[in-house]
């Protein structure tokens, strides 16, 4: 049995159905059961501000359960911001870049240079830029451009030191001028294109417009350096061409050897050691055109004699109004003049006969005995030179008077030294001159001056004109450089294409560049045949002792008096005592002993060092 004094099995007063002790406000608060999730809650709120109490009639607060907060470090205690910080933070806050976005645009900006600086060596070496591209397949593009033009420039430095002539001779070869015509601009487009294509490669994505804009013009002068020289290489081929083509046309010609053009350039002259070109200088003129109907007269006539093995070179100048040119016996010109080029009755004198009157008297009324010939005048000078002189005469050039006008000029002028004051524009029939070219050493001359230093002849004579014409010749050759040549190429090929006529074929050309390179150390000596000196007179010439003369001049050439030197410049060479004195010059019998000797029946040198002529030594009035 229970005791109920323990309250075993009667219930509990505080859990009794309605006991007045619990109408309590209070009793109610204090026996408020709370949750744990409640407790956990009020405890996380800020103690700052007291829980209110509720009335026994409000219902209980029924708090979510909140989310579980990672834990987070405990922040360590700041110092007070400082001034410099606040406007820092302030201007951050109004929009400038985060550190991340500003790295990426710094990396981005370096990349650019980058390639800016790549760009700038694939423009010098092509290829280079494109090495460095991210795709594996276009960097082994690049080096393998790259390999390929270190290969070709060492073959071509190479062949170039080995065959500096053959190099140089590439310049008078048409059908490799054909193609240079054709390669060049294509392979300026190929560089432009793969420099451009190795620039988009490299360049990085994202860059500003500023840098677009940088970007397209560095490219576009790059391109421009790069096609610009290569276009213009083209134009000098094609303007080289074209020349060649107007001069050397393989026409056909009477007098002209047979050679082997296709052998190499020492085989064709080992197997001719001496060449002799005729040069003509004919009064033709745009406004004249004598050549069209026959009448051209070639008022200056020399041969080059050259030693093809070293150059040695030496000219002869025969009067316009030499008289009794013979032809050759085999000659079929030699049955209708077999005393020489003379008209019946005639004592030497009969200006229709004279030398300067073959090449259009053939042209006119003998062509049909020149045979198979585009060339028959100068096929008949050639004769008639040759045989005069003793030598067989293998090719001629022509040059008029308005095409030695243009080459000067294109040339950018001569200088020429001036021994005596010539007259401009006059003439022996009584016309006045224009002027005058005053003596003195070193004159620079234009096309239309340094023609007349070589044509004037009113106050002195046609030999002294011959002197000039050779001295003139002697300075274009010495002042021609092969800077003045590149800097004016185009000038210099349609002056030539317009003066020069001759039957030199193009497949002999590259021997003949290799031979004026050797001419250009080589000794000159030159025999100017004039009337009463030396046993020669025009009208009744004697050309037995014309061709020992000459062949004793061809025999001295080598000798150190003649040794070739500029005329001109700080380099001049002085003149000797022995020169021989002009038309002018006082002649006493002490000078004459010196410098004007009768040849002798065992010495026939009668030759001048050109270098010596040609120096300044002013004539007294």
């Amino acid at each position: 049995m229970a005791d109920e004094s323990h309250g075993a099995t009667r219930p509990s007063p505080r859990h009794a159905a309605g006991p007045s002790w619990m109408n309590d406000p209070e009793a109610n608060e204090d026996t408020h059961v709370l949750r744990r999730a409640d407790l956990e809650a009020a405890a996380s709120q800020p103690a700052s501000f007291p829980r209110p109490r509720r009335s026994a009639t409000e219902p209980p607060i029924s708090t979510p359960q909140p989310r579980k907060q990672p834990t987070q470090p405990r922040k360590q205690p700041t110092s007070r911001p400082t001034p410099a910080r606040r406007a820092a933070s302030s201007s951050t806050s109004r929009g400038r870049r985060t550190p991340s976005r500003w790295n990426e645009e710094a990396k981005r900006s370096h990349a650019f240079h980058i390639c800016l600086g790549w760009t700038v060596l694939g423009a010098i070496v092509p290829g280079l830029a494109l090495s460095r591209s991210r795709a594996p397949r276009r960097r082994v593009a690049g080096l393998t451009v790259v390999g390929l033009l270190v290969i070709t420039l060492t073959i071509v430095v190479v062949f170039v030191l080995a065959n500096p002539t053959v190099a140089a001779s590439i310049v008078v070869r048409p059908k490799l001028l054909t193609a240079l015509i054709w390669g060049l601009p294509a392979l300026a487009v190929a560089l432009t294109a793969l420099l451009t294509f190795s620039h988009l490669d490299l360049r990085p994505r994202g860059i500003t417009r500023g840098q677009r804009w940088l970007s397209t013009v560095l490219v576009t002068v790059l391109c421009t350096t790069i096609a610009t020289p290569l276009a213009v290489a083209g134009r000098y081929a094609y303007d080289s061409a074209h020349m060649l083509n107007q001069i050397f046309t393989d026409k056909r010609s009477g007098t002209r050897p047979s050679i082997d053009y296709n052998q190499d350039v020492r085989a064709i002259w080992a197997s001719k050691p001496r060449v002799n070109v005729l040069l003509v200088g004919a009064d033709d003129t745009k406004a004249r055109n004598y050549r069209a109907d026959n009448s051209m007269n070639t008022d200056t006539i020399m041969v080059a004699s050259i030693n093809t093995s070293n150059g040695d070179t030496s000219i002869f100048q025969i009067p316009r109004n030499t008289a009794r040119m013979p032809f050759p016996a085999d000659s079929r010109l030699h049955d209708d003049f077999p005393n020489g080029f003379v008209g019946k009755d005639d004592d030497g004198r009969n200006p229709d006969y004279m030398a300067n009157e073959i090449w259009s008297t053939v042209s006119a009324r003998y062509v049909d005995r020149m045979g198979e010939t585009d060339y028959p005048g100068a096929d008949a000078l050639k004769l008639a030179t040759g045989e005069a002189l003793g030598l067989k005469i293998d090719y001629f050039v022509m040059l008029d008077i308005d095409g030695l006008h243009r080459l000067i000029d294109a040339l950018g002028g001569v200088t020429v030294n001036i021994n005596e004051r010539l007259p401009i524009a006059g003439n022996t029939e009584g016309k006045r001159p224009d002027g005058y070219l005053e003596v003195g050493p070193d004159q620079h001359l234009d096309g239309y001056h340094a023609m007349w230093y070589a044509r004037s002849r009113s106050e002195s004579s046609d030999y002294d004109r011959m002197g000039r014409q050779s001295c003139l010749m002697k300075a274009v050759l010495d002042q021609t450089s092969p800077q003045t040549v590149l800097t004016r190429f185009e000038s210099i090929a349609d002056a030539s294409g317009k003066m020069v006529v001759s039957d030199i074929p193009q497949g002999m050309l590259p021997a003949f560049v290799d031979l004026a390179i050797n001419m250009r150390d080589a000794n000159i000596n030159r025999v100017v045949f004039t009337n009463g000196k030396h046993g020669f007179s025009s009208a009744h010439p004697d050309y037995n002792l014309v061709r020992k003369q000459v062949q004793a001049a061809i025999n001295g050439v080598s000798k150190a008096t003649n040794k070739n030197k500029p005329v001109t410049g700080a380099s001049a060479a002085k003149p000797r005592k022995s020169a021989t004195p002009t038309a002018n010059q006082s002649t006493s019998k002490k000078s004459s002993r010196q410098t004007d000797p009768s040849p002798s029946p065992t010495n026939h040198d009668v030759s001048q060092s050109v270098t010596d002529a040609c120096a300044y030594n002013p004539q007294q009035p």
